[in-house]
């Protein structure tokens, strides 16, 4: 009798895990299948769209310089409109350079009187009437006055701000 009730009883073990065990691989074969596609469907309109979209944001030039003068000045002339393009080396924007400019004027003058002069006692040594002593001196003061011209010349050039490459200004 202990024995028919250990045999009912593993029989009855059995039928309960082999349901379980059934229960359990349905499941497994659900969990496999992929849940089916959630679709909403309207019916299309017409509307009116916005042409222009507002965002934050920044924007560089990839090849961009700030341009600033190497001397100090009030601004006389501005030779571009903001937005055009240039190419390099046009004139941008001059500081006032009226006081280089005379002075330049000056020395270009003094330079010519140097230059006539050299050239009048260049002559007279040719001929022995000037010692290489005098010549010498009229040459140096040539050489000084062109000199002199070059460098205001330079200061002038400072007082042009140039574009650097060509591009569009902004």
């Amino acid at each position: 009798m202990k024995m028919k009730k250990s045999l009912l009883l593993t029989a009855a073990l059995l039928t309960s895990f082999g349901f379980a065990g059934n229960v359990l691989a349905k499941t497994d074969k659900a969990a496999k299948q992929i849940p089916p596609t959630i679709v909403e469907v309207i019916k299309a309109q017409q509307k009116q769209w916005q042409p222009t979209l507002v965002e934050t944001g920044s924007l560089s030039a990839f090849n961009g310089v700030m341009l600033s003068p190497e001397v100090s000045g009030r601004i006389t002339k501005l030779y571009f409109d903001s937005g055009q393009y240039v190419k390099q080396g046009t004139p941008l924007i001059e500081i006032f350079p009226d006081i280089i400019k005379a002075d330049l004027e000056k020395a270009e003058a003094k330079l010519t009187k140097s230059q006539l002069d050299y050239q009048r006692n260049y002559k007279l040594y040719k001929k022995g009437f000037v010692d290489k002593s005098t010549l010498d001196r009229y040459r140096a003061s040539l050489d000084g006055d062109k000199a002199e011209v070059n460098m205001y010349k330079a200061q002038l050039s400072q007082h042009l701000i140039r574009a650097p490459f060509d591009g569009k200004l902004g």
